[in-house]
């Protein structure tokens, strides 16, 4: 019986990773639930990646290291509620083997459970037939493998967790019937399947031949096999769904209590995934007004990497019924948006929101009035609306917009009540 070393864990991963690159359409296909936006195999994707950029190879780190390194990798990177439970995965593989040079057999059960508890305990309201039942059964398989056999093998444990995630997987389309309704297994049991496959061939010296029929037949019985993408019929009914946006950020403060945000998010969000620790929290809600959700965040602490996505644009685009673009035209539009916004992060988000323009700005750096008047004269709309985001700059835009009678300033005091107007605008709509 040989533990596994640092390396081994971090090679490990490092071919999940792989793994997950190769076979991400395939996952993001089945994306059905919560929301069928088509992101869960990207989203477990990138969160890999974050987690991977934290060990580098030959560094000589032992086990616990390096799954430290992975947890705190995974959590800063983490994308979208799977991303997030992966997240929390990664936290209490490492927690159980903090400080351990080597992960033997009993090591890697104990990392599965407390895996398992992690992921749970993320969720401010678990569903049974996700990634979270998957994680379980192959966490209590692995314990009584182990209870059975005390001398076995990591590797050949890790080939019973693969082996017990598969089983889970095909089952899931019985206890989710959103998932029965669409004909497909869970999206993220299979990013887990893919990631643990991924693991277990780089660990026992195999190619990937195992994953990749799983993948192809859609982790289930021949026999009993669901669709390898949603049904049509089932996304075609989605888009009638107001499915709001999905909104995530991160709260930076001291004396965080991690369980008490959770418990208020849940209340005032759906797919709430709240984790972290003292000093920073990462919450992911998904929300029909992401407003309220980021003033509450601001009464905690300080936020950063705050990042919204329009959901059902999203599911238009996954389901392939997108409505159709109007020409690309050199005219101006009749009606914009420039907003004012502190940092690169920002700015991105509003421009993503439908800004035609931002100018740098905030607390302690207040835009002139020629620089607001730049920026608004570039987009050469017929009318203008400035949302100042700060109340140090609601001044500077009157001031701006006192020099045109089509400038109009809604004196939007911070970021999410900026975030939220911007929300509600539609250029189609007539100013008032």
């Amino acid at each position: 019986m040989t533990a596994l070393t640092g390396d081994d864990v971090r090679r490990a991963f490092d071919a999940a990773t792989r793994s997950l690159e190769k076979h991400r359409d395939a996952i993001n296909s089945l994306n059905v639930f919560p929301v069928p936006d088509g992101d869960t195999g990207t989203n477990m994707l990138l969160t890999m990646r974050s987690a991977m950029e934290r060990c580098p190879p030959a560094d000589g780190a032992t086990a616990g290291e390096v799954a430290g390194n992975l947890a705190d990798g995974a959590f800063w990177g983490a994308r979208g509620n799977s991303g997030v439970i992966l997240s929390q995965f990664f936290k209490g593989f490492a927690q159980a083997i903090e400080g351990s040079q080597v992960c033997a057999a009993d090591c890697l059960a104990r990392a599965f459970n407390q895996a398992t508890d992690a992921a749970y305990s993320a969720v401010g309201q678990p569903v049974e037939g996700t990634m979270l039942t998957v994680i379980r059964s192959l966490s209590q398989a692995v314990q009584d493998r182990l209870d059975g056999d005390g001398d076995v093998d990591p590797r050949s444990l890790w080939q019973t967790a693969f082996d017990a995630a598969r089983e889970a997987l095909a089952l899931t389309p019985s206890q989710l019937p959103v998932l029965q309704e669409a004909g497909v297994v869970d999206a993220g049991g299979m990013g887990m399947v893919v990631i643990l496959g991924g693991a277990l061939c780089e660990l026992a010296g195999q190619d990937q031949g195992q994953v990749d029929a799983a993948v192809a037949e859609g982790f289930v019985n021949p026999d009993t096999a669901h669709r390898i993408a949603a049904a049509q019929s089932y996304l075609d009914d989605s888009m009638e769904t107001r499915w709001g946006y999905c909104t995530q950020f991160i709260i930076q403060g001291q004396g965080l209590d991690t369980d008490r945000i959770r418990r208020e998010f849940t209340q005032i969000s759906d797919s709430a995934v709240v984790v972290g620790n003292d000093d920073n929290v990462r919450v992911h809600i998904h929300v029909l007004d992401p407003g309220p959700a980021l003033s509450y965040g601001t009464t905690i602490g300080q936020l950063s990497q705050i990042d919204i996505q329009n959901m059902s644009q999203q599911n238009l685009d996954f389901a392939g019924q997108r409505a159709t673009s109007p020409a690309t035209s050199s005219e101006a539009p009749a009606l914009a948006v420039v907003a004012v916004a502190p940092g690169d992060g920002l700015a991105y988000l509003f421009r993503e929101a439908g800004c035609a323009a931002v100018v740098s700005g905030g607390q302690t750096m207040n835009p002139s009035v020629t620089e607001l008047v730049a920026a608004i004269d570039a987009v050469g709309a017929g009318d203008t609306i400035i949302l100042p985001n700060n109340k140090n700059v609601v001044a500077t835009a009157e001031l701006a917009a006192a020099t045109n009678p089509q400038l109009h300033v809604v004196p939007t005091h911070t970021v999410p009540q900026g975030v939220t107007a911007l929300l509600a605008f539609n250029p189609g709509d007539d100013l008032e």
